[in-house]
């Protein structure tokens, strides 16, 4: 008889995706193949053969639970599991450990294996999930398949390295298996291509785009504490035989539909450091060139770049944007720094890796980029951090026009990390939740009318308060990147306040960022708008666990502003709130009040969008000119700004609540005004 081997997981889209019947049209995510199953399947295959096929295999990544769940249920019973291997993550935990439990119910004798970034090879997880058998840290794929093993040949599974199980009401963790360099085994392109093809022509059917996960590389050199992969289980890379990656790829450049753009396919690579090897480049090349030779349809994700490895990353990325290949946001660029703070990285195992060396790299890269849509990988709370190292940083990505439109990370507390491992009892840690994730769109508020069930709800394990920060100082930082951005790398609304603090008064943008970070210190929060205060309070209410969810109101008191973009909301809707306060920043900056500073913001007013706009013309001069010194003498003219979106309160909600950004874009017209109303501003030397 065969052994039925069932893998659970659950992928982060499934939740938003599977059983909800959402129009291909609205769908904001992709739906990502089962690639923990086919790699579990195909490395079996790869190395037990014979055994192999005395197994039957199944999945299933439905976001609903089995005991909910009718038609998973129903297949589920006609072939119960002998083995369940479950792929746990911070999302999907609550989920797979339920299933876990209603196969124990239906099977006493089913084993139970737990693997991923959050089972834990800890007593008390064994005691709150007492329906898991064996937990598997690390890289656990032939250690899964040892226990496979062991099971059909008849062997105990008690002496498989790399397990750990109860026995007796004790703990017990066996050696881990030694690492080795070999071979990284995934070949599912030609050992189970009719299989691929046939799911990912029933996905498609359901849904937009179809998100194919793969690896080169596997595992990581570093040690950062934030990170599963910085333990030692991790150290060794396995490359794989490149020719099966390149197999892959053609499998996936046939199956892209070239006439049918409601049927995506995008390849997304796991690989914790892409870019550390030269070969990426050639893997570069070959997805590039097969890509457009099958109509350029398969779309390039990458999740983590190397980040020692500088001239390769960035010649992958120039790769990237000078060729056609379409892709999700590299071609804007993606640089992983975590802090510029060289002590801040040592204390968390992460060495420095050519920080200034990336970023001379990055800015020339992106320096024709009118708006910086790059996303720099920042992380907010690691050990070490204060809030005046981190208002250093700022001013260092600030000064060298690093800011892109993600906010920075807040850091996650996974288990089995070398900060975590032997516990977290020193930290404190919070569970964030998120009422609901949106993939793509401008997301400014959830609506009271919203659908937003309990299945949309997202938590994760936050570092809420460090030996070095308050969660106050956290969400500050994090309040002042948001905010900063938006006006420096999105809006360009600052572009004229710095050229005319620099011109006209020598100060640098390193003295606006030192200010501004003095004005936003938690000492000096009283001072700030009542607005923008409140805002930081319900962040920090939020991270310490005191509010379950972030609980700030929009001001039509429709419903909940969403976290990362609420610095966004306040500008654009409190604006006078925000821009008197940036105007008491500039003033400090420089020292002094002036009538041209006065004039530098009432130009700013014009120029910009902002709810219940009423004056749209006026009478100045163009201070974008006079802030840049263009010449000697300047003249007034009648401006007006031509805005082409409406200023009311219900056409911006109502493109909120569809998730359309208002168009921020504005057009500048002038006219003359008479002789008589002329007054000549004059900087002669």
């Amino acid at each position: 008889m065969n052994i039925n081997i069932h893998i659970d997981s659950m992928n982060f889209d499934c939740k938003y995706l599977t059983g909800r019947e959402i129009p291909k049209n609205e769908q904001t995510t992709g739906k990502r193949l089962p690639f923990f199953y086919f790699w579990m399947k195909d490395h079996y295959f790869q190395t037990s053969k014979e055994n192999f096929s005395k197994t039957n295999w199944s999945f299933n990544d439905d976001s609903r639970a089995i005991r909910h769940n009718s038609l998973i249920k129903e297949k589920l019973l006609k072939q119960l599991p002998d083995i369940v291997g479950l792929s746990l993550y911070n999302w999907n935990s609550e989920i797979l450990l339920d299933n876990a439990k209603w196969f124990k119910e239906q099977n006493p004798n089913v084993l139970i294996i737990a693997g991923g970034p959050v089972a834990e090879a800890t007593k008390d997880f064994f005691e709150k999930n007492q329906e898991v058998d064996i937990v598997i840290l690390g890289p656990g794929i032939q250690v899964f398949k040892n226990v496979i093993d062991c099971v059909i040949e008849g062997r105990s599974t008690e002496q498989v390295q790399g397990v750990t199980y109860m026995k007796d009401n004790q703990l017990i963790i066996n050696p881990s298996l030694p690492k080795q360099h070999q071979p990284l085994l995934i070949n599912w392109a030609e050992n189970f291509r009719e299989e691929v093809t046939a799911l990912i022509k029933e996905y498609h059917r359901s849904y937009k785009r179809v998100i194919v996960q793969t690896y080169y590389l596997h595992g990581c050199p570093y040690s950062c504490s934030f990170c599963e992969q910085g333990l030692q289980s991790w150290t060794k890379i396995n490359k794989r035989p490149i020719q099966y990656l390149y197999k892959e790829i053609d499998l996936l450049c046939e199956l892209a539909d070239v006439d049918n753009d409601d049927s995506q396919i995008e390849i997304e690579f796991l690989d914790a450091n892409f870019g550390i090897t030269k070969d990426y480049l050639d893997i570069m090349q070959y997805l590039i060139d097969t890509n457009l030779a099958n109509g350029n349809k398969l779309i390039l994700g990458i999740q983590y770049f190397a980040k020692n490895s500088v001239d390769t990353v960035f010649e992958i990325y120039r790769m990237i944007r000078n060729s056609t290949l379409p892709t999700q946001y590299f071609k804007q660029g993606y640089m992983a720094l975590q802090d510029t703070n060289a002590e801040v990285l040592r204390l968390n195992g992460r060495p420095p890796s050519k920080e200034w060396e990336k970023i001379a790299e990055f800015k020339k890269l992106t320096q024709t980029d009118r708006i910086k849509l790059n996303q720099v990988d920042l992380i907010l709370g690691l050990i070490g951090q204060t809030y005046e190292s981190l208002s250093v940083t700022l001013c260092d990505l600030f000064e060298h026009h690093l800011f892109g439109t993600n906010p920075p990370q807040l850091f996650i507390i996974l288990p089995n990390t070398p900060l975590t491992i032997n516990g977290v009892d020193n930290l404190k840690v919070t569970n964030m939740w998120h009422r609901r994730f949106v993939g793509k769109g401008y997301h400014i508020i959830d609506f009271d009318d919203d659908e937003i069930s309990s299945i949309d709800n997202l938590s994760k394990p936050i570092l809420a308060e460090s030996d070095t920060m308050t969660s106050q100082e956290i969400m500050t930082i994090f309040y002042m990147y948001t905010l900063l951005a938006h006006l420096r790398s999105h809006t360009r609304w600052l572009d004229t306040p710095l050229a005319f603090m620099l011109n006209h008064h020598g100060k640098t943008d390193k003295d606006f960022v030192k200010t501004f970070a003095k004005h936003f210190h938690p000492t000096k929060q009283h001072l700030l708008p009542a607005s923008v205060r409140e805002d930081i309070n319900c962040l920090t209410r939020w991270l310490t666990g005191d509010d379950k969810f972030f609980m700030r109101r929009d001001n039509d008191d429709k419903g909940y502003l969403v976290f990362h973009s609420v610095a966004k909301y306040r500008f654009h809707h409190s604006y006078k709130d925000v821009s008197n306060l940036l105007y008491k920043i500039f003033t400090d900056t420089v020292g002094k009040d002036t009538t041209l500073l006065k004039g530098v913001m009432q130009w700013l007013e014009l120029i910009t969008w902002f709810s219940d706009k009423k004056k749209t013309s006026m009478v100045s001069y163009n201070y974008d000119d006079v802030a840049l010194l263009k010449q000697e003498n300047f003249y007034l003219s009648k401006f007006t700004a031509n805005f082409n979106k409406s200023f009311s309160s219900d056409s911006i909600l109502e493109m909120y609540k569809n998730l359309k950004s208002p168009d921020l874009e504005m057009n500048l017209s002038w006219e003359p005004v008479p002789e008589s109303q002329q007054k000549v501003l004059n900087f002669s030397k």
